[in-house]
This record gives C-alpha cells, structure tokens and sequence, in this order.
C-alpha cells in the first residue's frame, strides 16, 4: 500500500498533485454540503457539514437514517414552542429566526413572515 502511494506521488508533478488536492477539496465541500442540506431537511440545526466533508457519502447515509422526518404536525408544535421561548426571552431572535428557517425548509409550504409573527 505504501509503495503504491509512493509510486502515485513519485509520478506526479507539482501541478498534477496541486490540481488533486483541489478536486479532493471540491468534492468533499460538496458532500459536505449535501450531508448538511439532508440534516436542515429533517428539521435539525445540527452541524453535519464536516462530518459529511471528512467521511462523504457514508456521513450522508448515516444522516438520512438517524433524523427522521418530522411530519407537519411536528413542525407546527415546534415553530409554537420556539415562539414561546422567544416570547418569554430565553432564546433571541437571531436563534428564533434560524430555528424558524430550517423548519420551513423542510415544511412542503414556506412559512411567509406575517406566520411566524402570529
């Protein structure tokens, strides 16, 4: 294994290996970005960003099985619940508008602002 690798890098130039890296990079920003869409969708606002850079597809998969899909009903008690904390000043209104923004991504009709003022 170690001599392939060497073999690999040994016949690569400067440019070649430079251009490699930056593919890798891409890549992994893009599944990083998939992994992390897949979490907002779910209804989560957790950070998947790297897990899915660092281990792709697989961080992916294992997000589309942990968080499952919270129906309408889930989602309407929790943009209530969140606005109740807000009301009451537990939570401020940047983290009150975030949490309302991934839950409407993920509800099949975006919320307009006049819903999240009620």
């Amino acid at each position: 294994m170690a001599n392939t690798l060497t073999s690999i890098f040994s016949h690569a130039s400067g440019k070649n290996l430079f251009l490699c890296i930056v593919i890798t990079l891409i890549v992994a920003a893009i599944w990083g970005l998939i992994t992390q869409s897949v979490v907002n969708k779910r209804g989560s606002d957790e950070n998947w960003f790297w897990w899915g850079f660092f281990f792709g597809p697989i961080a992916c998969a294992i997000a589309s099985l942990t968080f499952k899909p919270l129906s309408e009903y889930e989602k309407a008690k929790l943009i209530l619940t969140y606005k109740e904390l807000f009301d009451e000043g537990f939570i401020s209104e940047q983290e009150f508008e975030k949490k309302i923004q991934i839950l409407s991504l993920s509800l099949k009709r975006p919320l307009k602002k006049s819903e999240t003022e009620k």
